[in-house]
């Protein structure tokens, strides 16, 4: 299902949910927004670039590693910056779904999109919306049609050895 196909995008998604792909060109940073509703998809320009959005991650994830007080106060702030930038521009568009499929874009997969913090509401991002991530919905599609086929489950386990500690029997 590829996003220029819209009938198979719209089909892929459930009335309370929006999928949101974000993607950069020409050096800006933009994200797509596509509902259930035919013909609704809406392009929106996040007034930013890719690059400040990782260099705002990078001194994020640096802080994450710190455990003092100061540190989580500024990790905040800066998930905040995250939200204004990737989350803030599109709220109104956002607001009426209960679920937020995104796509993110290079490196903006190793935001924690859960973890934005909105600091006008002092909530984050998963404190509203229910979160699914996928690389595209290519991938998704697939997931939906392999999960229509009913196959036994594989399981395989190891009871360890016995007389080890967490042998199970």
């Amino acid at each position: 299902a590829d996003i220029t196909d819209a009938p198979d995008t719209h089909a892929l998604l459930e009335a309370d949910t929006l999928y949101l792909c974000y993607f950069e060109c020409r050096g800006r940073l933009y994200a797509l927004t596509v509902s259930q509703a035919a013909g609704d998809i809406q392009l929106h320009d996040l007034d930013t670039n890719l690059s400040s959005i990782m260099r705002t991650w990078e001194h994020t994830s640096l802080q994450l590693a710190r455990s003092q007080t100061a540190a989580q106060k500024r990790v905040q702030s800066r998930l905040s910056s995250l939200w204004r930038s990737l989350i803030a521009p599109l709220e109104s568009r956002l607001r009426p779904y209960q679920r937020l499929l995104v796509s993110p874009y290079r490196g903006l997969h190793l935001i924690p999109f859960a973890a934005l913090f909105d600091p006008e509401r002092s909530q984050y991002l998963v404190e509203n919306w229910t979160l699914q991530i996928v690389p595209n919905l290519m991938v998704l599609s697939s997931c939906r049609v392999q999960s229509s086929v009913t196959r036994p489950p594989l399981l395989i386990g190891y009871a360890g050895q016995l007389g080890e500690a967490g042998y199970l029997p």
